[in-house]
């Protein structure tokens, strides 16, 4: 019964380390996400001079330029009036806009993992009567900007890069429950056998 107990025991710290490692992997390989951006995605603004996002982790691609925002107007004119500025998980750009409309933010960070992640909003702007009106530019005023996101910047609305994250998360998520219940189970069993009599243990002697 005691070798029973210990196999139990065993199997269940073996099981245990497994869903740790699968929870963990998970867990590192997660990209940074963005906790809060202004403009917000949908947000109406009367004034704006520079766009802010803040994500959970340290970006990484300062110093490459890999880390950009750009903001365009429906006829894709670029309204940032300088390069993105990085300081930890801080990403900021400043921006002139022109006439009232939506505009999109394009935005392309190096996460804390490695990882480049690239996505996009929309936001509206209606400024006061007589605000000044910027003319914008036909690209990038950061040549590195524009060689990173050239033809690669994300439609409004694509999240594919921040879903696959989170399934990649929910998988082994899933992956650790169902090996700490199967454990779980195993273990019951054979404590419940170790428990149980023995065949002709208990029978009455001839």
């Amino acid at each position: 019964m005691t070798f029973r107990r210990g196999s139990a025991v065993a199997v269940a710290g073996f099981a245990l380390a497994i869903a740790a490692v699968a929870l963990g992997g998970s867990a590192a390989s997660a990209h940074d996400s963005l906790v809060d951006a202004t403009p917000a995605e949908g947000q109406s603004v009367a004034t704006l001079d520079e766009v802010r996002m803040e994500f959970s982790g340290d970006l990484l691609g300062a110093d490459e330029g890999a880390d950009i925002i750009q903001v365009v107007g429906a006829d894709g004119t670029h309204y940032e009036t300088g390069c993105a500025a990085v300081a930890g998980p801080v990403i900021t750009v400043p921006v002139a806009l022109g006439g009232a409309g939506t505009y999109t933010v394009q935005w392309r960070i190096v996460s804390s993992d490695g990882h480049p992640v690239a996505q996009a909003y929309t936001f509206d702007y209606d400024p006061a009567e007589g605000t000044p009106i910027a003319r914008g530019s036909g690209a990038s005023p950061c040549s590195s900007a524009a060689t990173t996101a050239g033809t690669d910047a994300p439609d409004p609305g694509d999240a594919s890069t921040a879903a696959n994250t989170v399934n990649g998360l929910s998988i082994g998520l899933v992956i650790g429950g169902v090996v700490v219940i199967g454990v779980l189970i195993a273990v019951v069993a054979i404590l419940r056998r170790s428990s149980s009599p023995a065949s002709g243990e208990n029978d009455p002697p001839e």
